[in-house]
Order: C-alpha cells, then sequence, then structure tokens
C-alpha cells in the first residue's frame, strides 16, 4: 500500500460510512432526521470525490 491509495480507501471508507448513516437514520424514524440524512449524503458525496480523485492519481514509482 502506496501514499496513493488513500484517496481510494478513503473514499470507500467514507461512501460505506455515509450508506450506513443514511440507512440508520431512515431506518429509525427519528426526529432530526432530514439533517442526520443530509450529513449522510453530503458523506456519500465526499467518498464518491476522493474515489474519482483516485483514478487521476498517477501511480507511485
Amino acid at each position: 500500500m502506496t501514499i496513493n491509495d488513500l484517496p481510494a480507501i478513503m473514499g470507500t471508507v467514507l461512501i460505506v460510512a455515509g450508506l450506513a448513516l443514511v440507512g440508520i437514520s431512515t431506518w429509525s424514524r427519528a426526529k432530526g432526521n432530514e439533517k442526520t440524512t443530509q450529513a449522510g449524503a453530503l458523506i456519500i458525496v465526499v467518498g464518491a470525490f476522493l474515489l474519482g480523485l483516485s483514478i487521476f492519481v498517477p501511480p507511485a514509482k
């Protein structure tokens, strides 16, 4: 594993965490549900950005 693998790893972790947050907040139907869902969606977007960024990072030598 190199430093160039970090965006892909962190992107995947953030996407999974965001999906879990959205899933739990939707399943529990607690009050304040909308803000939790928005936070989860933002985490998913950031994770997808990092995962997409990892495609364009040149491989380490």
